[in-house]
Formats: structure tokens, sequence, C-alpha cells
């Protein structure tokens, strides 16, 4: 059997028993805060990830939008270069009086609907955060004309 030691040793024991218990606490409440931590980051990348995909998404829009209009261009310039030479065609013979039909209307593609803007022209693109659009509060381009603020 042991010889008894005294209470020297048993709060030696019951300290290492205490600062055990205090370091699980600790590291579980660090733990936590880490977690929570982490989830805040995720919502900000989740938010500038969306921020990003709807930016990516108007750019395509208007894109889209600038190769509409460079194509109806191309066409109502091809149309009008042809069509300034109806004056020197012979006649058409497939009709009575040798005259052609009228000429087609001039090329319109719509692109109403691709890269909304607000009404200061800048992109109607949304914060995924306030729901607000970004650059809304930013005036006009002509309201600084002419020098004033």
């Amino acid at each position: 059997m042991k010889p008894f030691r005294g209470p020297r040793y048993q709060q030696g024991w019951i300290g290492i028993a205490v600062a055990a218990i205090g370091a699980y606490a600790s590291s579980r409440s660090q733990q936590n805060a880490q977690k929570q931590q982490n989830a805040v980051k995720y919502e900000d990348a989740r938010d500038l990830s969306n921020l990003q995909f709807e930016q990516q998404k108007w750019l395509d829009e208007q894109s889209r939008a600038w190769a509409q209009q460079d194509k109806q261009f191309d066409l109502n310039y091809k149309e009008n270069a042809i069509g300034g030479f109806r004056d020197a065609a012979p006649a058409n013979v497939l009709t009575a009086d040798g005259s052609y039909g009228t000429p087609p209307a001039p090329t319109h593609l719509d692109t109403s609907g691709l890269a909304p803007t607000q009404a200061n022209g800048q992109a109607a693109i949304y914060d995924p955060r306030t729901g607000q659009p970004m650059l809304g509060n930013v005036p006009p381009m002509n309201q600084f004309a002419g020098g004033q603020r």
C-alpha cells in the first residue's frame, strides 16, 4: 500500500485536471470562433462570386448588343450600296412594264432587353448584399457638361 503523501499532491492533480478542462473549453471556443469566421468568409466569397457573375452576364449581353448593332450597320451599308445602282440596272424582264419590286426595308435587329442600364447610363448590376443597383447614385455624364458640378 502506498503511503499518504498529504494534500500537496492532491492539489497538483486537481490543478492538472482543471487546466486540462480549461484547455479543452478554450480549444472548443476557438474552434467555434474559427467556424463562424469561416462562415462569414464563405458568405463574402459567395456574394463576390454572385457579383462577378452578374457583371460578366451584363458584359456578355453588352457584347451581344454591340455585335447586333455592328451586323445591322453592315447589312444596311451593303443594301444601300447595292441600292445606289438601281438606276443603272437594265429593265426587269420578269415584269410586263420592266420595273423592279420595292426595295427591301432597312435591316433592324432588336437589341432591347440586352444589357439594361440605369437612368444615369451606368450598367444595371445589382449588389447581392443590398439589392440596390451598383453605381446608382452616380450622376449622368452630361450633368458635368460646361464645367459645372
